[in-house]
């Protein structure tokens, strides 16, 4: 206000000194307004300032009510409500810790009395009580998820009223509890051996060991070959596999067995025949491969063409036409448009002394225009010869 006289008593002295009072007084008067309002104005933004910075004070220093509550504190408020609700059976241990090791929620101050404590009086007692509700509140919770750790439970508490110090739930107190719980039981690990069909076996041996011929482990491939036919013992394109095997390094008479039992196992099967028939003669036991052949005449097909040939050969050498003129027979059947198979036959019954079966088989084959000039020669003869006049 001193200041405001001040500017005043200026003006009335600028006023007196130009002589004319009416005039200048009114010039003054409106200053003195303009000034009188702009200091109104500087005092109303003053005075708003600082409600404002009371304000934010004032909300800094007191919390919402919902503050009160630590998140912690209201994650396990929120299991013991699932847990009345019977909505969740069991409570993790770790929410356990949260309400044991949770802080107190901040409070008001003690100069500022809470609107349930307003009519109670004192402050400093409003706080006080304020701070045991809390500490009650969060025992409450603690028994509800302490569960079986009463111990641990009571020793939190303890501490707490000792020095209001915080138990540590992983230290010696945790240490301790863990000794009197009982050992849970150890699960138990089995193993148990499938035991594969033989067929499955004897088709995974029998690939291996295929491999193993490709590779070169020879040695590798009989084991598997010999587990393939210890499976299936009827498998006869495993048991030539491995009597090829034999075959290859020399061992003949292991060869001659292995087919032997595989033909006592199937009589009918030409292929063990066909082969063993082979392994006999290159041992040069000509007579033993034509009986392995003759034991058995399967059906006339083009795929049992070897069959007979090597039997109608075998059948020539050892001198006995019956069995080489019936090796013949199939062979042209087979293949009729050869007539090399017609003149074998012919000679067959010729050497058996069937005139006149080998006359009629020679004209047969007379009447081939490719035949080969000589066995053409042969027929004319033979055919002259046994009075057939060609």
């Amino acid at each position: 206000m001193s200041v405001i006289n001040q500017m005043l008593r200026d003006l009335d002295r600028r006023g007196a000194s130009t002589g004319d009072g009416v005039y200048h007084a009114k010039d003054t008067g409106g200053k003195r307004l303009m000034i009188i309002a702009f200091i109104v104005f500087l005092a109303a933004a003053v005075f708003t300032v600082a409600a404002v910075i009371y304000a934010v004070r004032k909300h800094r220093t007191e919390p919402a009510p919902d503050a009160l509550k630590t998140e912690q504190v209201q994650k396990a408020e929120s299991a013991v409500a699932a847990k009345d609700n019977e909505e969740s059976p069991d409570v993790t241990a770790a929410e356990r810790e949260a309400v044991v090791n949770a802080e107190p929620a901040p409070l008001r101050k003690p100069n500022q009395p809470s609107a349930g404590a307003e009519g109670k009086g004192n402050s400093a007692a409003a706080s006080e009580s304020a701070v045991s509700a809390e500490r009650k509140r969060r025992e409450e919770l603690a028994d509800v998820l302490a569960g079986p750790d009463q111990e641990l439970l009571r020793d939190i508490r303890e501490r707490e009223a000792q020095g209001g110090a915080k138990s540590d739930i992983t230290g010696a107190g945790r240490g301790a509890g863990a000794a009197d719980a009982p050992e849970k039981p150890r699960g138990t690990l089995s193993i148990e051996v499938e035991k594969l069909p033989a067929g499955k076996k004897a088709e995974l041996s029998a690939k291996s060991g295929d491999r193993k011929v490709i590779t070169g482990e020879l040695d590798g491939a009989e084991e598997d070959f010999l587990d393939a036919l210890e499976a299936k013992p009827r498998d006869s394109a495993v048991r030539m596999k491995l009597a090829s095997l034999y075959f290859g390094r020399g061992d003949l008479g292991a060869a001659d067995d292995l087919l032997s039992k595989g033909i006592a196992l199937d009589s009918s099967d030409w292929r063990l025949r066909g082969m063993l028939a082979k392994v006999r003669s290159a041992g040069g036991n000509r007579s033993g491969a034509l009986t392995a052949l003759t034991g058995f005449s399967p059906e006339a097909a083009k795929e049992t063409l070897p069959y007979y040939e090597l039997e109608s050969e075998l059948a020539d050498e050892a001198g006995d036409c019956d069995s080489a003129a019936a090796a013949y027979r199939k062979l042209w059947k087979i293949a009729p448009q050869e007539s090399r198979y017609g003149a074998g036959l012919a000679i067959a019954y010729d050497r058996c002394s069937q005139k006149q079966a080998a006359i009629n088989t020679y004209r047969k084959v007379l009447k081939d225009r490719k035949l080969d000039p000589n066995v053409r020669d042969f027929a004319e003869r033979r055919l002259r010869v046994l009075g057939g006049k060609k």
